[in-house]
């Protein structure tokens, strides 16, 4: 997400907020669930969207704003990556 968009976020959540390798804001719901809740989050889909549909609607829905889901690797499957914008969350 962009600097700006990370500023419209609640302050509790602008402090799980790191810079990437690439310069891009990035909040990790993995870290950040472990951070308020010393646990992981759910590893379903569905509750990431939830929680990405959330922090779009927070930030005001901006275009500066995206939901990354990987899933894990299997021996059957390689690694896939998803990628969710705030107008396909919100639907």
């Amino acid at each position: 997400m962009a600097d700006s968009v990370a500023g419209r976020l609640p302050e509790a959540i602008q402090e799980q907020i790191d810079v990437n390798d690439s310069k891009v804001d990035e909040l990790s719901l993995f870290d950040w669930s472990f951070a308020e809740l010393n646990v992981p989050p759910y590893a379903e889909p569905r509750v990431f969207k939830r929680i990405g549909k959330q922090l779009c609607a927070a930030a005001g829905q901006p275009r500066e704003m995206a939901l990354v889901v990987q899933t894990k690797a299997t021996w059957v499957r390689h690694r896939r990556q998803f990628i969710y914008d705030c107008e396909s969350l919100s639907k």
